[in-house]
């Protein structure tokens, strides 16, 4: 076992808490030395080590082969770790495109529904703006598992549905995407748009589960009298697309998530009161942006006012 050095607080090693975060979010020993590559007896030291320096029992040892857990020191001390171990992988990434310039790719955190209709402009137009612009896209199923990626530095930017709670992330809000219902061609049962809520009601609706956002539109739902079908979940637009074009059910999904190129389907305006998707491009407040970022944003920024008006088939 290392001596501890006089001020023991001035002996804590980013490696101490890695060792801790690692045990939060494995569990136990064995998984965070799994995780990390080393031996469970060097990641038991780390943490004991780092338990010594801090003055304070972090980490809960139950007998028996229980799992481990945080003791509330060792949750208030992991709170600030990850802000630590954050902004420690947010200077390596920033190091890297300093050093490498516009030879390193951006890496754009990106989720199904902006790929149709706002993604695919925007890069052309980045590349036209600047050519050579390299992008790298890191997808996820829900918007919300990006954010971290921002906070971490492991992503440059990544599209939100939502500007983002996090303090050390800065958001630019591009459009507000409204809900629409997908009916299949030829249905004469739609009414007038846009389609009230107590028509919904009558309907076999399915949803798109991939929104967190979605569960700002459920309560609204659910006053109006309207039950999504439990038995269909998806998060998948095409398959949602598919659905409908075989009268499975009418489907309620982005405006930004329909293929309006779709013969097979129509898309209607739905009532105001249900609320709209902010779609936000997302980035650490920390970050002084590169030309590179400036010009995505840019792009973006531009594709997204001419979306502000529905998009045409």
């Amino acid at each position: 076992m290392e001596d501890c050095p006089r001020s023991g607080w001035t002996g804590v090693e980013l490696r101490h808490l890695e060792a801790l975060r690692a045990v939060a979010e494995e569990m136990s020993f064995r998984g965070a030395a799994r995780r990390l590559g080393f031996g469970q007896s060097a990641i038991s030291q780390q943490i004991a080590l780092l338990e010594r320096r801090v003055g304070a029992r972090l980490v809960d040892r139950p007998r028996g082969g229980k799992t481990v857990g945080l003791t509330p020191s060792g949750a208030l001390l992991l709170r600030h770790a990850e802000a630590i171990l954050d902004r420690v992988a947010l200077a390596e990434r920033e190091l890297v495109l300093a050093a490498s310039g516009d030879a390193a790719a951006l890496r754009i955190g990106v989720f199904q529904s902006v790929g149709a209709h706002l993604l695919p402009p925007s890069l052309a137009l980045a590349q036209r703006t600047r050519p050579g612009l390299q992008v790298e896209l890191v997808p996820a199923e829900r918007a919300v598992e990006l954010l971290r990626g921002v906070a971490a530095g492991e992503l440059d930017m990544a599209f939100a549905e939502e500007p983002p709670e996090e303090p050390q992330l800065r958001a630019h809000a591009l459009l507000d995407d409204p809900y629409v219902l997908l009916a299949p061609a030829g249905d004469d049962s739609v009414p007038a748009e846009p389609m009230p809520l107590a028509h919904l009601a009558s309907l076999p609706l399915l949803t798109y589960d991939t929104s967190f956002h979605t569960l700002r539109v459920e309560p609204v739902l659910a006053e109006a009298g309207v039950r999504p079908d439990p038995g269909v979940h998806t998060d998948d637009a095409p398959t949602l697309h598919g659905f409908v074009a075989a009268r499975v059910g009418y489907a309620l999904l982005p405006r930004l998530a329909v293929n309006f190129a779709d013969a097979r389907v129509v898309a209607y305006a739905v009532d105001e009161r249900l609320p709209r998707r902010r779609i936000c491009l997302v980035w650490h407040r920390e970050r002084e942006l590169t030309e590179p970022m400036k010009v995505l944003l840019a792009a973006t920024k531009r594709v997204a006012a001419e979306l502000r008006e529905p998009v045409a088939a």
